[in-house]
Parts: C-alpha cells; sequence; structure tokens
C-alpha cells in the first residue's frame, strides 16, 4: 500500500518494544540475586531467566520478513503476462476518457458495446492504479499520466461526500449519487488504499529518471509475434545513448496505422499491433517534447570535446529535470561559441538551444502536475473518517452507513479473509478505530482436499486475492496459505473451462439491459 500506511502502523502506541530491551538486564540481575540467596531458587528459576535473556533475540527473529525462494519468470510466461496487461489497460483507455468525466464505467457490455456509466469506489481505485500500472509497462507516457489523473481528481472533488467518502454508486453523466446514498465502508477502503498507492507513486515518479531504456525494451518485447530486442544495455553503455538507440529504431520504422473511427471494431490482434507501434511513437513524441538532447540528431554534441560531462550520459529525474535544462543551457550557449559558424555541430547546437526553453516549461509543469496529484491523493484519502462507521458493540466495522437517514447498519465485516481487511487495515493505521477491531475479523477456517483455507463469505477469487494488491503478504503466514489455498481449491473446482470464480455478470436483464452481478462460488 506504500510507505503512508507502514508509518502510521508503526506510530501505533503502547508497543512492548521498548520492555523487551531490559528483559536481558532483569534476568542477569535476577540471576545473581538468586545466586547469593539460594543457588537451587536459581536452578528452577533458570528456564525462565533464560527465555527473558533470549527475548530480544526472538523478536528480531520473529519481525524479519520469512525468506521465499522464487526464481525469475520464464521468457515466454513474461511475454504472455506483459500481452494479458495490455489488454486490461485498453478498457481502463478506452473507457476511461474525457467523455466520461475521466471516470470508469461499472462495465462494458460486448453488444453494442453498451456502457454502464455507474462509478463505485473500488472501480475508481482501480482506475487510478491501472494509469501507473500502464505507465511501468510503457502504456501510457508521463504527461499522459498526468492528464488523466489530474482530470480524475478534479471530478473526485465535485462529488457529492459524506464525512471524506464517496457514495457507493454515482451517475458517471450527471456525477449525482444514485440512491440508496450509500457509503460501503468496504469499497472506501479500497479506494483509500488506491488513493495512498497512487500518492507514493507519484512521490516516486519524481525520484525517477523521466525516461529510461527499459521502456522501450518492454514494449517490444510485448510485441506479436516476440521480437527479440537487440538493444541492451551493457556495463560500457549509458542509458542515453542506450535511448538513442531505441529512438533511432522507431524512427527507421513504418509510421503506426491511423486510428479507426470511435464507433469502428478492429481485430484484437491488429489493435494490438497497432496500440504498440503507437505507444513507441508516443515515446519518441514525448522525447521531443521533454528530452530533445536525447535525440540520435543531437548526439554530436555530446562527444568529446563538446559535452562530455557524466551528467549528460545519466537520464536526470523529474525533479531535477528543469535544473539540468538551465546548466545545458548555459553549457550549450559557452560550447557553441567556440565552433565553427558554419559547421554541422553550430547548426545543430543552435537548434537545440532553440528548444531547451519550451522544454523546460513543460518539464516544470509536469513535475508541478506529478506533485499535485501526490498531494491531492494524500488529501482525499485522509479525508475519509472511519470512527463513524464502526459498530461500537461488536467493535467491528459496519457495512454501510446511510447518507440519507444517517443510519448505521448494523451488520458488521466480520471475516478476515475479505475485502474488508484492508479497510480494517487503514482505519486502524489512520487511528480512527481501534487496535482491537483489527483482531476481532474471524479468522475461522476449514479442509478442503487437504488445504486449510480461511473462511469467506461467498468463497470468491477477489475476496481473498483483492487486499494483496496493496497489502505486503508474507509467505507461509495464515493469509498467504489461504491465498494460496483459494487458488488451487479453485483450480481443482473445474477441469478445462476457465478458473477464478468472482462476483461477475450473469444472463439476467435488469433496467436498459444492464447485466445484473451476484457472486458465483462453490460450497465445500
Amino acid at each position: 500500500m506504500g510507505d503512508r500506511g507502514a508509518s502510521r502502523i508503526r506510530q501505533i502506541p503502547n508497543s512492548p518494544r521498548h520492555l523487551l530491551a531490559v528483559l536481558p538486564v532483569a534476568a542477569v540481575l535476577i540471576a545473581i540475586a538468586l545466586a547469593f540467596h539460594n543457588i537451587w531458587s536459581l536452578v528452577a528459576a533458570s528456564p525462565v531467566l533464560l527465555l527473558w535473556a533470549i527475548a530480544p533475540l526472538v523478536a528480531i527473529w520473529l519481525d524479519s520478513p520469512p525468506r521465499r525462494e522464487e526464481g525469475p519468470l520464464t521468457a515466454e510466461d513474461t511475454h504472455f503476462l506483459q500481452q494479458q496487461a495490455l489488454h486490461i489497460w485498453r478498457y481502463f483507455h478506452d473507457f476511461g476518457d474525457e467523455t466520461n468525466h475521466w471516470l470508469i464505467p461499472d462495465n462494458v457490455e460486448e453488444q453494442n458495446t453498451l456502457q454502464i456509466r455507474k462509478l463505485s469506489p473500488t472501480n475508481l481505485g482501480m482506475l487510478f492504479n491501472a494509469r501507473q500500472a500502464a505507465y511501468e509497462f510503457g502504456f501510457t507516457t508521463l504527461p499522459e499520466f498526468a492528464q488523466a489523473t489530474l482530470g480524475t481528481l478534479a471530478t473526485y472533488d465535485r462529488l457529492e461526500k459524506q464525512r471524506g467518502h464517496i457514495y457507493n454508486w454515482y451517475n458517471i453523466e450527471t456525477l449525482c449519487p444514485i440512491p440508496p446514498h450509500i457509503v460501503s465502508a468496504v469499497d472506501s477502503g479500497n479506494l483509500a488504499a488506491s488513493l495512498y498507492t497512487l500518492r507514493t507513486g507519484a512521490l516516486d515518479l519524481l525520484k525517477r529518471p523521466i525516461l529510461a531504456p527499459e521502456t522501450f525494451t518492454g514494449l517490444k518485447q510485448t510485441q506479436q509475434p516476440p521480437v527479440k530486442t537487440t538493444i541492451t544495455l551493457t556495463s560500457a553503455e549509458t542509458p542515453s545513448s542506450a535511448i538513442r538507440s531505441h529512438l533511432r529504431s522507431i524512427a527507421q520504422q513504418t509510421k503506426p496505422a491511423a486510428a479507426p473511427p470511435p464507433n469502428q471494431n478492429q481485430d484484437s490482434k491488429q489493435w494490438f499491433a497497432n496500440e504498440i507501434s503507437n505507444r513507441l511513437s508516443a515515446l519518441s513524441n514525448f522525447a521531443e517534447h521533454y528530452t530533445p538532447w536525447l535525440l540520435p540528431r543531437f548526439e554530436s554534441l555530446f562527444n568529446p570535446p563538446q559535452l562530455d560531462g557524466s551528467e549528460h550520459k545519466a537520464i536526470p529525474t523529474l525533479l531535477d529535470a528543469a535544473e539540468y535544462v538551465t546548466e545545458l543551457e548555459s553549457k550549450l550557449t559557452g560550447t557553441s561559441r567556440d565552433l565553427p559558424k558554419d559547421s554541422t555541430l553550430a547548426t545543430s547546437a543552435a537548434e537545440l538551444l532553440a528548444l531547451l526553453p519550451a522544454t523546460r516549461q513543460r518539464l516544470e509543469q509536469l513535475k508541478s502536475d506529478v506533485t499535485k496529484i501526490a498531494a491531492e491523493a494524500e488529501r482525499h484519502a485522509d479525508a475519509m473518517e472511519y470512527g463513524f462507521l464502526l459498530v461500537e458493540a461488536r467493535q467491528l466495522l459496519s457495512i454501510g452507513y446511510d447518507g440519507i437517514t444517517h443510519e448505521l447498519y448494523s451488520s458488521c465485516y466480520d471475516l478476515l479473509a475479505s475485502e474488508a481487511r484492508i479497510a480494517s487495515f487503514i482505519a486502524v493505521a489512520k487511528g480512527d478505530i481501534p487496535q482491537q477491531s483489527w483482531f476481532r475479523l474471524d479468522r475461522s477456517h476449514v479442509l478442503v482436499n487437504g488445504r486449510a483455507a480461511l473462511l469467506s463469505w461467498t468463497g470468491t477469487m477477489f475476496e481473498y486475492m483483492m487486499p494483496s494488491l496493496w497489502m505486503r503478504t508474507f509467505p507461509d503466514t495464515l493469509i498467504a496459505r489461504s491465498l494460496e489455498s483459494a487458488v488451487r481449491i479453485q483450480k481443482d473446482h473445474v477441469r478445462n473451462i476457465p478458473w477464478g470464480i468472482s462476483e461477475s455478470g450473469f444472463s439476467k436483464k435488469i433496467l436498459r439491459g444492464d447485466t445484473a452481478i451476484r457472486p458465483g462460488a462453490f460450497q465445500s
């Protein structure tokens, strides 16, 4: 979930850690006193004193992260997952744009591409994090990510809220809540986790190079059929030279096919091929506008004896990029004075100098946008109060709160193996509800075909797996074993058909032809 939640967990008071430091000293002092008083008393007390003496070491061992032996994915598996990631991103890219107020519809039916223009907190959180993942894969550029995310955050400001929470359903076209006006504790928890993840990710983007060779390499590896990328970063090659090589290869390729009209269906394979080509072109366009010094036509300027500093071989971070452009402009101005006026180098230097002022403005704006994303994401997540959602008698979060009648539902989320654990975790971390609420989540488990698994409400995949999108899951723990068991049990439940039962649409139509949704699981 990021460092925000973790830091707050560490701030929780009443920790017994400070007592562990004095236990070895107390054990030694007591042992000395017993030795002088009665040696047989020391013999009788020695097991307890020994435990006291080694207690800090045991605590350190228990706190250490479990070791997990995991090998890297095979090239075939990596290629498969990259392709699936792009297909998944297509949904968020095609339907999470300005025409939907930068929000994402609950679902889209393939027949006539019917959009169910309803928004839920969980889907909104998925949209935020899908854009982050898309940037990591190279499916969107940093300016595209910033524009879309700021658009969504601006729309979020317009949504009616209840103590910092948005309601469970909104009409995307009107941005009005859909009755009943319910605050869902679990959906708000999903959204809060997504917002904290967005904040942490945006802050990380500020500290990372604004362009990386791995982005080009990953996109080329995603192509169908797999394209072996010959441009790799060797120990002798710098990131800047690797990026220039990639940009040179993109310029040599044929231009991407023009996008079809919005209502025209594309063959999936054709769309896939066009999208990869379009993404590579988008990276090239990003370099033109945000890192023009990396363009191949200016490479000669960075060869000795012109600009041969190590700072020109690395890629600046977004935090430092505008400052780097200022320094580059100053050095290039000095260097250009020593160049013959009619030389190719002088012409290149003049061209690059003309591009740098506008580049600096774009980089400053991009840094401001990403910084704003981090601040806004934190503000909205922090604004969500959870104390009013706590059922005091049970010390658990209620399933929801009615914003019209101001009624808190008596039913509670009470299972650890459910979406509720992320909402409970965040509420405790924020200090809105007591710590014991986390331990009130039921940990009952059953054996299915010899596999132990925590009980969930309907046995669906999303109940077990969704919180792991944001929360760390350590190996050989109760939750980790249950996640593994849930996957194995569901795979064993079917034969030669897709597996992974979750809440989904089924063959029942409701208003406007919408597909109804219900859990689809099995009982052991």
